[in-house]
């Protein structure tokens, strides 16, 4: 899947997002060193979210394992 979001702000650790979904209820927040250095309010970033079937086993592995 891919979206894209406008830079709303930026504060002192946080960029603010807002999803191109239609509505500026669509805000998150992300931690600027996962931002690309230099964007700018106003910048649209581009993403792409997938699905890792093998991680997600494996976390739920790890996970089984500590309790």
């Amino acid at each position: 899947m891919r979206w894209s979001a406008v830079v709303h702000s930026i504060e002192e650790d946080k960029g603010i997002l807002c999803l191109e979904l239609g509505s500026e209820n669509n805000l998150i927040q992300f931690p600027l060193q996962c931002l690309p250095q230099g964007c700018r309010v106003g910048d649209v970033l581009d993403f792409s979210v997938s699905f890792n079937p093998f991680k997600t086993l494996e976390r739920a592995q790890k996970f089984e394992k500590e309790k």
